[in-house]
């Protein structure tokens, strides 16, 4: 019985400070820690780097993405530790950080769609230089005949 008594104190003991535990990590989770960058400069700094990512996977072998990384971190005033911590502390908030997350996907499909945009313009404007090159090398040959 004594022993009995012992482990339902133990157990007790322990499923007490397990939520103790539980509800200090969560508790912690909601205030903000020192030195974490504003969630829009967040957004900001993690859409720039997908790209720095995004070009490297393209072209491995140009510059260096962690040179380009440390260029993102000195336009926006942060280091890459305070952006680890910004990040980690972010993650812990799920529902907001897939917000964050859609907010940084929209983002880069807005640019992909300019870029997109810009490049069907070259193409159609560089077509329509041919189409005009080809019209005046045909006006040529019809003068020389």
């Amino acid at each position: 019985m004594l022993k009995k008594s012992i482990l339902n104190r133990a157990t007790i003991f322990f499923v007490w400070g397990m939520i103790s535990v539980g509800m200090f990590t969560g508790c912690s989770s909601n205030s903000t820690p020192d030195n974490i960058i504003p969630e829009d400069q967040y957004i900001d700094v993690l859409v720039e780097l997908q790209l720095v990512r995004t070009h490297h996977n393209s072209m491995p072998d140009s510059v260096d993405a962690d040179s380009l990384a440390q260029i993102i971190y000195e336009k926006y005033e942060i280091d890459k530790e305070q952006f680890l911590n910004s990040h980690e502390f972010y993650q812990t908030q799920v529902q907001r950080q897939l917000m964050r997350t859609e907010k940084a996907i929209q983002r880069l499909e807005d640019e992909n769609q300019k870029i997109q945009s810009k490049i069907d313009s070259a193409r159609a404007e560089k077509a329509r230089m041919d189409s005009l090159q080809t019209d005046t090398t045909a006006i040529e040959i019809d003068e020389e005949l």
